[in-house]
């Protein structure tokens, strides 16, 4: 038979109790057991998977699915409730006291106490010291039909909902282990001596009270074993503890570069090893800013240690960071001595090192090795610590070049850098308001690079004093490229897609005059800087997007959807035809989800893939073979994130605990900026994030509040209008191109269509219920302004009368605000630089 069946099963007053799609991943044939408590009349009902939540008094009131013969077999029979000599245990006040050493109990029942489907059973570990809990509720494993659910907190009363942000004193939760069992396991670290409660509950009752019996909703019913499993720690290792700035492990460095020294360390040997937390700080100061420092860590032969290193200033505020640097056992970063230190009065300064593996969890404070307010996600390790072992870490420090030499502010007085293709440029000491010319302040100072085999990929970083002076980067007609930010230092990444000699500039921000082939022509502020250049070949240092040469569209031309699956075992990637729903390919995930926390994006090529728990991993894979290009940690905001979704060449964030979106560029993470939704529209956000094009906008859910869709402006964060509540819930949210948006809930495998205005258009049948989806917004032909389908000389003529170049400050004018592609509140060179690829002809 073609049919897809899904069962429910109903009470006598018509009340849901149980329900089930398929009895195994890839059956379509559903099943399902459970226990009765009361005498009475029940209901089956039979019906497609898509039609899943019809209404049991309405007849025709489902939704269309497949269709096809069946046999239904029902099978009852007597059954004795085992006495448990833990009942009542069903709020944190009779919790089960349980010791503080490692413990089992077997043949408990969820069910056998005075609520029934809402029973809960509470056990009270108390530890005496730092320690890692290991939690397996076994029930598929002894034959029973209970789904059991099992969640961990660490007070009694907690007046935050943990359903919502895990509690203030939630340590996790768990529905079902890896390789698509019902049975439950937790694995959490708990870094000080408390109480722990752990909680086991049928699925179904998850939003229960523990602090009030009977309070939840119907769930599973059944037998189950627990096995609690407690490793206690302590200290170890010649430095530790070293997990904080505060307890960071002294450096002496000389006092005049250049200089080595060599130090060695183990990740995975403090007491926060097991809960993936081991952290190793240096501290050290910088005595002399004429020079540059490299940090280098690597893993020793024969160690785990995949290593982070970032860099803090005095103040906790992170410098740098570095993941590798093309090798998977080291990670490097050079950096000016101004990029690492403050000046004046805080002259000399302490710089902080810290060294970590890869996928742990970074806490959010570097004073403090484990913020209470933050424990929900950084302590749960379900799938074992990050990555471990003996490391060597180098620091190193060089002069640098002089950056003073007047005059240089022009092309043809520019300083050479002698770099050509490959290559990095640092000089020291630059000076902004000591020029030639009839006023010292009238100043710019200019470098050149060469790019013989394009394409090339430059990136640029100063820091000054003040933060006075920017960075500009032209090519050799003295056309404008790109530009760091106008708030003053920073830096700037830019592809150069053609060979030829370039040039950088280093100017005040806001100078508007400046004109490179003009000797005298710039005015600002002085100050003082230090500049690094580095040219890479590519179109990314990482070269990732273009890993294996030229790569076909995920898609092959055509449209689709990418689906994550909360019921597959060993998390798969299903790619999925928008009209069937049918999976046209499938391939493995690159980690398994701990936790309901994570996001998949597309750009029609790539898929961007952000794993789950705080400060995640970003995999590049691609689209077609789902194989791991590059990975990347992400950091911007809480670290928390529930979707993501591309737009050109912008990777958005759902940040669902600060309210926010974060924009990165994807290649490397490397943040862009935040829109504030949350705050600045007074909405609560979380759930999906999707992007549709011809118009670019966000669209982004409330999915577990209001259930409302906002179109978002993705420069700036504001709502456009809020789409009518849909029929599914949008945990789940994917645009495909310029119209159409699908709206997915991981309870159920039906899709809704909608237009972007919100109007129902059709539902889709999925693989499974879907954890993430994404889709491709279709970016359209830019400069195609009369939408006649070619980019020409009429187009062009419209685009020429807004162009003002540099120099303007904003347009008004309609149809000027649609040749500011980048949204920067101007038409100039930024603008123009798609002109070239997009023209189709006179």
């Amino acid at each position: 038979s073609a049919l897809d069946g899904y069962l429910r099963l109903f009470d006598q007053d018509g009340a849901e109790l149980l329900n089930n799609d398929d009895r195994a991943f890839d059956d379509d044939d559903p099943q399902l057991s459970t226990l009765l408590f009361e005498g009475g009349t029940y209901y089956l009902g039979v019906s497609a998977s898509g039609n899943a939540y019809y209404d049991n008094g309405i007849s025709g009131s489902g939704m269309p699915g497949s269709t096809g013969a069946y046999e239904l077999t029902i099978t009852t029979g007597p059954v004795s409730l085992p006495a448990s000599p833990f009942e009542p245990n069903d709020e944190t006040d009779m919790a089960t006291p349980m010791g503080s050493e490692s413990f089992a109990v077997t043949d408990e029942f969820i069910g056998d106490g005075d609520h029934g489907a809402r029973d809960v059973d509470i056990y009270l570990l108390t530890l005496s010291i730092s320690a890692k809990v290991d939690v397996e509720v076994l029930a598929e494993a002894v034959g029973s039909t209970l789904d059991p659910v099992v969640r961990m907190r660490t007070c009694a009363a907690d007046p935050t909902p943990e359903y919502l942000w895990g509690g203030s004193c939630g340590l996790g939760s768990n529905d079902d282990a890896s390789g698509g069992s019902v049975d439950s396991s937790l694995s959490v670290g708990v870094p000080y001596a408390t109480d722990v409660y752990i909680m086991v509950s049928g699925a179904g009752n998850r939003r229960y009270d523990p602090t009030t019996a009977g309070s939840g909703e119907i769930g599973s019913v059944g037998a189950y074993d627990l096995q609690v499993n407690v490793t206690y720690f302590d200290s170890a290792g010649p430095d530790e503890p070293n997990d904080s700035m505060l307890t960071a492990t002294p450096v002496a460095v000389p006092d005049v570069p250049p200089w080595v020294l060599e130090l060695s360390g183990i990740i995975g040997d403090g007491p926060y090893a097991l809960t993936r937390g081991d952290r190793d700080f240096y501290a050290f100061e910088v005595l002399d800013q004429s020079g540059f420092f490299t940090i280098e860590v690597s893993a020793v032969a024969g160690s785990y240690l995949d290593p982070l290193v970032v860099a803090y200033n005095r103040t906790g505020r992170r410098i740098a960071s570095s993941d590798n640097d093309g090798e998977s056992s080291a990670a490097r970063m050079t950096l000016p001595a101004t990029c690492l230190a403050m000046h004046g009065q805080f002259w000399p300064n302490h710089v902080y090192v810290m060294v970590m593996g890869t996928q742990q969890r970074l806490p959010n404070d570097p004073f403090v090795p484990w913020p209470e307010e933050h424990r929900f996600e950084e302590f749960v390790s379900g799938d074992g610590p990050g990555s471990t072992g003996a490391y060597q870490i180098t620091f190193s420090a060089e002069s640098g070049v002089d950056c003073v030499n007047e005059p240089d502010d022009t092309l043809d007085t520019a300083t050479s850098t002698g770099i050509r293709d490959r290559g990095s440029y640092l000089c020291t000491g630059g000076v902004l308001g000591d020029s030639t010319c009839y006023e010292p302040w009238i100043d710019a100072d200019v470098w050149s690079f060469d790019v013989i085999h394009a394409p090339a990929f430059v990136e640029a970083q100063i820091c000054a004093d003040n933060y006075d002076a920017g960075v500009r980067i032209y090519d050799a007609q003295g056309a404008e490229l790109g530009r760091s930010s106008v708030d003053g230092g920073g830096g700037v990444g830019l592809i150069l897609p053609r060979p030829g000699t370039y040039y950088l500039a280093v100017v005040d921000p806001g100078e508007t005059h400046f004109d490179p082939t003009v000797p005298c022509s710039a005015e600002g502020y002085a100050d003082f800087f230090d500049l690094m250049i580095q040219l890479s070949p590519g179109t990314h240092p990482s070269g990732s997007r273009n890993a294996g040469g030229p790569r076909e569209s995920a898609s092959g031309g055509e449209k689709v959807l990418f689906a994550t699956r909360l019921d597959a075992p060993g998390d798969v990637i299903d790619a999925i035809d928008v009209t069937t729903g049918e999976a046209l390919t499938r391939f493995n995930a690159p980690e398994a989800r701990a936790s309901q926390t994570g996001g998949l994006a597309g750009d029609g090529m790539d898929l961007f893939y952000v794993g789950s728990g705080r400060y995640p991993n970003l995999y590049q894979l691609d689209g077609t073979s789902g194989e791991v290009l590059d990975e990347y940690i992400l950091w911007p905001g809480s670290g928390y994130y529930s979707d993501a979704v591309m737009l050109e060449d912008e990777l958005f964030l759902l940040d669902f605990y600060d309210r926010s979106i974060h924009v990165i560029d994807p290649v490397g993470a490397y943040f862009i900026r935040t829109l504030p939704v949350g705050s600045i529209n007074a909405v609560t956000i979380g759930g999906g994030l999707a992007a549709l094009a011809g118009p670019n906008r966000l669209y982004v859910a409330d999915a577990f509040n209001s259930g409302a869709i906002y179109e978002v402006d993705p420069q700036y964060g504001a709502i456009g209008f809020t789409l009518p509540v849909p029929a599914t819930r949008p945990s789940a949210l994917a645009g495909v191109g310029d119209i159409l948006l699908y709206v997915g809930d991981f309870m159920t495998d039906v899709a809704q269509v909608l237009t972007r205005d919100g109007a129902s258009v059709g539902t889709l049948i999925l693989p499974g219920p879907p954890e993430s989806l994404a889709g491709e917004a279709v970016i359209n032909a830019f400069g195609d302004f009369d939408d006649d389908g070619d980019v020409d000389l009429i187009d062009f003529r419209r685009f020429q009368r807004c162009f003002t170049g540099s120099e303007n400050t904003g347009d008004s004018d309609e149809e000027c605000i649609a040749c500011d592609r980048n949204g920067d509140g101007r038409t100039d060179l930024f603008d123009f630089t798609p002109w070239p690829a997009a023209s189709t002809g006179p």
